[in-house]
């Protein structure tokens, strides 16, 4: 393969099977790494952590939450990761990509040999864990990310969370940009604003950004250029980077109306 084909460098996030089945239509789709543990330890929509045990006590409820996210056409097993794992595998023998499942990808020399040796143009990377230089290094073509956060004002976790609570309710959205060492701080692609409701649920409001935010990445996918991708200009005096709020109960939050954060 060659041009602008791309590879998947993802964990397990609700829609994976939509956006393999998507990415892997176009014909470019060269190889998609899973790091699998992710879905075991952050059954979460992006950052935010959820345990395997709470999936387990209340499978309808959680089902119930992937569902509002439209995906659920191709992720209704996604609670039981062997399910999702086989209808992997069933979409790599379909359209022919390479499919490689790793518990760690930044400890595996198997995934640094694998991307020497791409040919792609592209890596798209979607949740996991941040990836360490020599992965980075490895790659000849460019790394993309898409952050469900609206940059470069919020870097990090729980971008509608902190942004709610900062009252900086115009920078709640995603971000497709280019991934680099420094987290979330690559050039900028694409960003989208997502319209918040004061009556909704953060949980609510992170489904439907997550939601949007898969649309929109596997549509620029879908567009990626054989030149190079021009960046959007942006003045920004502050970078704010936020990890996950601490002393507060992560399902109250997420079961928290909007306008009462």
């Amino acid at each position: 393969m060659n041009g602008t084909n791309f590879c998947l460098i993802t964990g397990m996030p609700p829609g994976l099977l939509y956006i393999v089945d998507k990415l892997a239509q176009t014909g470019r789709l060269e190889c998609v790494v899973i790091h699998h543990t992710i879905a075991k330890r952050h059954l979460s929509i992006r950052s935010i952590v959820r345990s395997i045990r709470d999936f387990f006590e209340e499978p309808r409820r959680h089902q119930a939450r992937i569902m509002r996210s439209h995906l659920t056409d191709y992720d209704e097993c996604h609670v039981i990761d062997k399910h999702v794992v086989e209808k992997l595998r069933l979409l790599a023998d379909k359209y022919a990509f390479d499919l490689i499942l790793k518990s760690s990808i930044n400890t595996d020399n198997q995934v640094c040999e694998y991307l020497k040796q791409s040919t792609a143009q592209y890596a798209l990377t979607l949740g996991g864990p941040v990836l360490k230089p020599a992965i980075l290094k490895s790659f000849n073509g460019m790394w993309l990310n898409c952050h469900g956060g609206f940059l470069p004002y919020y870097r990090g976790l729980w971008s509608e969370y902190w942004a709610i609570k900062n009252g900086d309710f115009d920078k709640i959205g995603w971000t497709i940009h280019e991934l680099v060492e420094r987290i979330d701080a690559g050039k900028i692609f694409q960003k989208e604003k997502v319209v918040y409701n004061p009556d909704e649920t953060l949980e609510e409001l992170t489904l439907r950004v997550h939601s949007q935010m898969i649309t929109g990445y596997i549509a620029f996918a879908k567009a990626l250029p054989n030149s190079t991708i021009k960046a959007l200009q942006h003045k920004v005096e502050t970078k704010y980077y936020y990890s996950r709020p601490k002393s507060v109960s992560l399902d109250k939050v997420l079961q928290t109306k909007v306008r009462c954060l």
